[in-house]
Parts: structure tokens; C-alpha cells; sequence
């Protein structure tokens, strides 16, 4: 049995990254909008795989708080916060085209110079999503960020999905949401199914991290033809 975090990091890793294996649907690269050079940079660096990563980073108190992102939507398409669908936040921007979650974003970040966690969350208004990162001259400058808005994951896509759709009773849905809330996103959820797929995490791991309901939650999903066929495959 490996290590917990681990499995975690390499089910991240492959959600993420991976789009070679066909587990991701990537959108391009999205570049920030009327950015603030004169206080903040970014940089684009191009992963082993070929995708594209965005980081920028605020180098002093004077720079802008929020930046945009304008998303490239589909006809129909709609950027919602999780909190429309689940009930509660969990930070991520959700895609969706009427009912469907078509498509995920992660919740966004923010890193002091020292290591800090600098509170930061997402502002919609239509196809533009705005990173609002709540610094002060107080921190340790630069603060790096990075929004990911090109990472979609299938797993987590297809889990949001039996939600949105109401494809499963509603008994099942409230404890998906429960399972979601305890973990503390929909993509650590997915994280933690395709590590169970590939029986790298123990159940004592899975009631440490959210209890009974995370436990039902995962056997009731694994034994899904739909997440087998979204979240089942071999990390690289």
C-alpha cells in the first residue's frame, strides 16, 4: 500500500497533465486580459507532454488585485461558480452547456515569496472569470499565482456530471455532494476514485478523510460503468 498524499499527488499529476492519454479535454491556453505589467509579470512554460502551463506573479503591493481570464465558451456554454450546482463552495469554476458540466476549472491559488497562502477566489461575469487575489503591503513580495483554466478533467467532468443530470437518485447525489464537501473539491474526489480504481488507497485512508459517507460515496462510484470508463487508467 503506498502512501496516501502520494497516490493523491499522482492522480493530480495525471488528471493535469496527461492530456497524451486521452484523459483530458485541454481548452487552449488562456492568456490574461489588459494584465498589469507594470507591477506583475507572467510567463508560459511548456510542459514534457506539450501543454502549456501560465504563472504569474504580483511584485509589489501596488499591483492590480484582480485579473481576467476570458474563457473560450462554446455556443450554449455558461461559466458558473461549484456553489450553483453543489450548494457550497468549493473554489472551482464549473463549464456548463444547460445542464451539463461540460467542463472544470481549478480553484485558483496564491503564494506569498515566504510561503504564504494569500486568499484569493474567482469573480464571474459571463465568459470572463477574474482571479481576485486579496494581497497587502504586508506580504512577502513576489506572490505567485496560477489560475489553471486550461486543466479539464474527464473523471471529474463525469462525477459533476451525475449531479447536474440527476442521474442518479437523490439520496445518492446529496452524499456525493457530502463526500465533495469533505474532501474539499470535486477534483480531489476524482483524485481519490481513480486511486481507489487502481486499489492504491485503503479504506482506514478513506475514513480518516471523510468519514462513512467518503466510503459509501467511493464503492457507490467505482462500481459506475461511466466513472470506470472516465476515471480507470494507468498513471504514468
Amino acid at each position: 500500500m503506498i502512501n496516501f498524499k502520494k497516490t493523491i499527488s499522482l492522480g493530480m499529476a495525471a488528471i493535469m497533465f496527461s492530456s497524451a492519454t486521452g484523459i483530458i479535454a485541454s481548452a487552449d491556453l488562456v492568456e490574461p486580459q489588459k494584465f498589469d505589467h507594470t507591477n506583475a509579470n507572467y510567463t508560459i512554460t511548456k510542459k514534457n507532454n506539450g501543454n502549456e502551463q501560465l504563472i504569474f506573479s504580483i511584485n509589489n503591493c501596488e499591483a492590480s488585485k484582480e485579473y481576467d481570464f476570458k474563457i473560450p465558451l462554446k455556443s450554449g456554454e455558461r461559466l458558473v461558480p461549484s456553489k450553483n450546482l453543489l450548494g457550497f463552495d468549493t473554489g472551482e469554476a464549473l463549464i456548463m452547456s444547460g445542464d451539463s458540466v461540460v467542463g472544470i476549472i481549478d480553484a485558483p491559488w496564491a503564494i506569498s515569496a515566504n510561503g504564504t497562502s494569500i486568499p484569493t477566489y474567482y469573480k464571474f461575469n459571463g465568459n470572463t472569470l477574474t482571479q481576485v487575489i486579496s494581497h497587502t503591503c504586508d506580504d512577502a513580495f513576489p506572490i505567485t499565482a496560477d489560475p489553471s483554466v486550461w486543466q479539464i478533467t474527464m473523471c471529474a467532468v463525469y462525477i459533476t456530471s451525475t449531479i447536474a443530470g440527476f442521474a442518479l437518485p437523490i439520496a445518492k447525489i446529496i452524499k456525493i455532494r457530502k463526500a465533495i464537501k469533505a474532501v474539499g473539491s470535486i477534483r480531489l474526489l476524482a483524485s481519490i476514485i481513480i486511486g481507489c480504481m487502481q486499489k492504491k488507497v485503503a479504506r482506514d485512508v478513506l475514513l480518516k478523510m471523510g468519514g462513512k459517507v467518503l466510503l459509501e460515496v467511493v464503492e457507490m462510484l467505482t462500481g459506475l460503468d461511466g466513472v470506470k470508463a472516465n476515471c480507470d487508467f494507468n498513471l504514468k
